[in-house]
């Protein structure tokens, strides 16, 4: 069974790493065509997706309604040329943080992404420290969380060597269990910052 690594329009470090990493894997580079009406299209290329096993790695990040799309429009293109198995890779998990609704006891925008995701036809999901731990609960397929804990206990590790009263701080109160078993684990103090968001784009420690 064939495998794939499928990418949309530009290559970067990440796909390359993940292409050295596999060597025996399929480079494959979708295209979007875009329409008039501001609408696109995935271009699929000529390979044989038939019965294959593609990993799709396309970020979220912003601008993020459209790399949403372009992402589940590719997952679905995909399984229409056949691939039996399709692994989203998405480093940037855009709505991430948006896992409670403004009504009390109810999911938030999250939810929807991942239904999106995994309606689309993408089978496992792989995304990179997600702003909420609540993520995993939204999925009904795999979802694997990569953390940086090595590398955070790495970077501890070389600062306790010229710093006397290290301190770990955490942006905010959704990653402090995480950031805090690290720092705990290292013996180095851990500080949750408070702050209250006063403009989309702005926010205040308090």
């Amino acid at each position: 069974m064939a495998l794939h690594i499928a990418y949309l329009d530009q290559k970067d470090s990440l796909i390359t790493g993940i292409a050295l990493a596999i060597p025996t894997a399929v480079l494959n580079n979708l295209t979007t065509r875009q329409f008039a009406d501001d609408e696109f299209d995935i271009v699929l290329d000529h390979a044989d997706y038939t019965n294959a096993t593609v990993i799709l790695v396309h970020g979220t990040h912003p601008p993020t309604q459209t790399n949403i799309l372009q992402l589940c429009f590719a997952a679905h293109a995909l399984k229409n040329a056949g691939a039996r198995s399709i692994v989203g890779v998405i480093p940037y998990f855009g709505y991430g943080r948006h896992d409670k609704s403004d009504i009390p006891g109810k999911f938030g925008n999250a939810q929807i992404i991942a239904r999106f995701i995994e309606t689309s036809g993408i089978d496992r999901t792989v995304t990179v420290c997600p702003h909420s731990q609540a993520l995993p609960s939204f999925f009904t397929s795999n979802l694997e969380i990569v953390t940086l804990n090595r590398e955070i206990v790495h970077i501890i590790q070389q600062l306790r060597e010229t710093v006397r009263n290290l301190c770990v701080v955490t942006p905010d109160k959704s990653t402090a269990p995480w950031i805090g078993a690290i720092a705990r684990q290292r013996g180095v103090q851990h500080v949750v910052i408070k702050k209250e968001r006063y403009l989309k784009d702005k926010t205040l420690i308090v």
